[in-house]
């Protein structure tokens, strides 16, 4: 089975501080059987930065009892969740800290299927202006 996704995130730039970041992550079937997702597991990586040093508060998508996970043959399926991410604060040269003007984030997720596919999309660009 040939599994992949793509991930689109909304909007792609904010302002520093509490907003969320809408995250849609599309997986595609192009075999001709259902397969199911297992896993998601969200991503944010800092570009410049320390994953140490920076704040992200990851959303989880819904793949618990109950819930749709079966990627139908030949279709594809739709996963959401959140993202809260801020501008990280970088120990400058002289010691004090300092927050660049803007930052970005590669947005992106790590799926798991039952066929034992492990896949990641290409990763949304997020940037996060002070």
């Amino acid at each position: 089975m040939a599994m992949s996704a793509t991930i689109s995130i909304t909007p792609s730039s904010v302002t520093t501080g509490p907003q969320q970041v809408a995250v849609n992550l599309t997986v595609s079937n192009s075999g001709t059987q259902p397969v199911s997702v297992t896993s998601i597991l969200p991503t944010a990586s800092p570009s410049g930065a320390n994953p140490e040093s920076v704040s992200v508060l990851h959303g989880m998508p819904f793949i618990g009892p109950g819930s749709t996970v079966a990627v139908p043959g030949g279709g594809s399926l739709v996963f959401q969740w959140t993202e809260v991410l801020y501008a990280p604060v970088r120990l400058g040269g002289s010691g004090f800290l300092s927050s660049p003007s803007s930052f970005q984030y590669s947005i992106g997720a790590i799926v798991q299927s039952n066929d034992g596919s492990v896949f990641t999309p290409t990763a949304a660009t997020l940037t996060v202006n002070a």
